[in-house]
C-alpha cells in the first residue's frame, strides 16, 4: 500500500474514532443532565435539597434536625447503623415548611413535627419500617418561608387535605379526649400526661345543631374514634378519643368533616352514642369481664394474674334485656359475649377473653349496647 494510501486510510481512522468518543461523551453528558428525560427538571430535582440523610433502619427511628444538625432517635427496633446527614442550608430559626422526598426504603418516611418557637424551631422526621430487619433509607429535605403560624386556629396553619372543617394534631401518652364545640377545641387527659404541642384549625364552626361528625387519622400509632355526636344534651360538641396503648407518646393529628345536611332531621343521639365501654389489659389464658351498671369487674379463671388492667365506661348498662356486642381491636385470642343481660343474672354482662397460645399477650376491646 502507498504512502498517501496509508496515511488517508490513518486519517479516516482518527476522524472515525473521534466522532465515537465525542457521541459517547455527549451521550453521557445529556444522560447525566436529562435523566428521565426532562435535563432541566432533572438538575433542578438535584439542585433543589437543602439536606440529605442516609442510614440504615430497622422499624421506628425519629431524626431531629435544628440548624445544621441531625439527632437520630431510636423508637423501636435495632440502632440506626451508617447515619449520614449533609447540610446545604441551615434550617432557619423561623416558621419554615419543611418537606420531604424519600429516595431510597420500603417503608415511611414523613414530617410529623414542622419547626415553631414551641419546639425551638426543629424539624422532626419519622421512618416507620415494619417489614421485617433493616433497610437502607435515604431521603432529602428542602424548606422554605412558606410556613405556619405559631399559634392555633390561624387559617394560615397547613390544611392536611384541604377541605376538612377541623385539623388538630398533638403529642399523646395513654388515652386523651378532644372536646369541640364551636370553633373551640379542647384536650384533656383521662389517663397518662396531658397532652403537648397541641394545635387546632378551624375551617368552618361546628353548627349548633344535629349533624353527623366523622373523623380521619392522618397521624398516630393508636386509634382515634369519635365518641359522642354533637345534640343538645352535650350543648352540641362532638367528643374525639385518642387512645395510644403501647407506652410513651406519639404524636397524632386527625381530621372532623361535618354534614351540614343533616339539620334537627338527624336521630338526637345524645351522650350514648358510640362505644358504651373500652378494656385493654394483658391476658394469660382466659379471664371474664363483668359489666352491671356503671361497674366492671375482672375474674381470672385459669391462667396467671392480670395485668395493666383498664377501662372506660362510657354509658350505663340500663336494667333491661339488651344485646351486648363485642369487638376485639387487638389480641391474638378469641373474645365472645357469653351472658347476655337479663333479669335471671341481674342484668349483667359478661364477656370471655381466651388466650391459649401460651404466655401473656395484650388484648384491647369495645362494647356497645
Amino acid at each position: 500500500m502507498g504512502e498517501n494510501m496509508k496515511s488517508k486510510v490513518s486519517r479516516t481512522c482518527l476522524a472515525l474514532t473521534a466522532t465515537i468518543f465525542l457521541g459517547i461523551s455527549l451521550f453521557v453528558s445529556d444522560a447525566a443532565a436529562f435523566g428521565n428525560g426532562n435535563g432541566v427538571e432533572a438538575k433542578n430535582a438535584v439542585q433543589s435539597w437543602d439536606m440529605t440523610w442516609s442510614g440504615q433502619v430497622d422499624d421506628r427511628v425519629q431524626i431531629r434536625v435544628q440548624n445544621r444538625n441531625a439527632r437520630v432517635r431510636v423508637l423501636s427496633g435495632q440502632s440506626v447503623r451508617g447515619a449520614s446527614s449533609n447540610f446545604r442550608s441551615s434550617l432557619p430559626r423561623r416558621n419554615v415548611n419543611v418537606r420531604v422526598n424519600k429516595r431510597d426504603g420500603r417503608g415511611d418516611v414523613r414530617v410529623i413535627e414542622q419547626p415553631s418557637s414551641r419546639n425551638n424551631y426543629t424539624a422532626l422526621i419519622e421512618i416507620y419500617d415494619d417489614k421485617g430487619g433493616s433497610d437502607n433509607y435515604r431521603f432529602e429535605l428542602t424548606w422554605d418561608g412558606g410556613g405556619y403560624n405559631d399559634y392555633p386556629n390561624q387559617p394560615n396553619r397547613p390544611d392536611y387535605s384541604g377541605n376538612a372543617d377541623m385539623t388538630w394534631q398533638g403529642r399523646v401518652d395513654d388515652r386523651v379526649r378532644v372536646t369541640v364545640r364551636g370553633r373551640n377545641a379542647s384536650a384533656r387527659a383521662l389517663s397518662g400526661r396531658q397532652p403537648t404541642q397541641v394545635r387546632s384549625n378551624f375551617r368552618n364552626q361546628l353548627p349548633r345543631n344535629n349533624v353527623r361528625v366523622d373523623v380521619r387519622k392522618r397521624d398516630g400509632r393508636g386509634s382515634v374514634r369519635v365518641i359522642q355526636q354533637p345534640s343538645s344534651s352535650n350543648n352540641y360538641s362532638a367528643v374525639v378519643e385518642i387512645y395510644d396503648s403501647n407506652g410513651g407518646d406519639d404524636f397524632y393529628s386527625f381530621e372532623l368533616n361535618w354534614d351540614q345536611g343533616y339539620g334537627n332531621d338527624r336521630p338526637d343521639y345524645g351522650n350514648n352514642y358510640g362505644q358504651g365501654m373500652t378494656w385493654s389489659g394483658s391476658v394469660d389464658d382466659v379471664v371474664r369481664i363483668s359489666i352491671r351498671g356503671n361497674r366492671v369487674s375482672s375474674r381470672i379463671i385459669s391462667g396467671q394474674s392480670l395485668r395493666n388492667e383498664r377501662f372506660d365506661i362510657n354509658k350505663t348498662l340500663t336494667r333491661q334485656n339488651l344485646n351486648v356486642r363485642v369487638d376485639k381491636r387487638s389480641g391474638r385470642g378469641s373474645v365472645r359475649v357469653i351472658q347476655q343481660p337479663r333479669s335471671s343474672n341481674n342484668y349483667t354482662a359478661v364477656i370471655e377473653i381466651r388466650d391459649s397460645k401460651g404466655g401473656r399477650d395484650d388484648y384491647r376491646i369495645e362494647a356497645d349496647w
